[in-house]
């Protein structure tokens, strides 16, 4: 395990091997990285011409890379439903956001009252 004998593992301090796990997890990324560059040149021949040469990070990402994030990002009940009041269409509010709001529940139970 990370080169040592199991009498040396067995001998290490708590400190010793949290530092020596910390230098194989960074010899280790190196090595995936040099991995990823040779195979991105391997791989370079066969890019489309007419579109953006994609970068070495984003062709092959690793959990550790920083990733743009291109998902859709989620708009809270309470923030839908204030978009839709401020535009003065509160009939195309589905009951499903009121039901699921924290701050315009209250509100529904009192229109339901009047009614």
């Amino acid at each position: 395990m990370f080169g040592l004998s199991i009498s040396e593992f067995w001998m290490m301090e708590v400190w010793e091997f949290a530092a020596i796990e910390r230098v194989w997890e960074m010899k280790h990324r190196e090595e995936l990285m040099l991995w990823r560059k040779s195979a991105y040149f391997a791989a370079a021949h066969f890019f489309d011409s007419k579109k953006p040469t994609p970068e070495i990070q984003s062709w092959h990402p690793f959990p550790w890379d920083e990733v743009e994030d291109k998902s859709e990002k989620w708009i809270p009940y309470d923030d839908r439903i204030a978009f839709y009041m401020k535009v003065k269409r509160k009939d195309w509010i589905p009951q499903e956001w009121f039901d699921r709001s924290e701050n315009y529940k209250s509100e529904v139970s009192c229109m339901k009252s009047r009614d």
